[in-house]
């Protein structure tokens, strides 16, 4: 899906949980936050394989539930040099979650 920034900023409102991925090659790290910023729950770390993925799904779908969020947004941040095989799309795709891309 192509957009631009200020398209994607729009997506995002007071009903989103915001969350960030930092992907690294073996281990990945994930914090959540609404639009003003603030944190919800602690930063997780989980392993880049199938059992990883479904803990980091079923982290962040139980922080939207318990705090009443209605739509996910996932941001990657991938390191200038990294080409981690973070396999959003199959992810995505299957459980309607929203992913967006940026290298640093």
């Amino acid at each position: 899906m192509q957009s631009t920034q200020n398209e994607r900023i729009n997506q995002i409102t007071s009903s989103t949980l915001i969350v960030g991925v930092d992907i690294a090659k073996f281990k990945h790290v994930a914090r959540a936050q609404d639009y003003r910023g603030v944190e919800f729950g602690k930063p997780i770390a989980f392993e880049n394989n199938r059992e990883g993925f479904e803990y980091f799904v079923s982290w962040f779908k139980g922080l939207g539930a318990e705090q009443g969020f209605q739509d996910v947004i996932v941001g990657l941040l991938h390191g200038i040099c990294t080409d981690y095989r973070f396999s959003e799309r199959n992810w995505g795709n299957a459980r309607n979650i929203l992913f967006y891309k940026r290298r640093e």
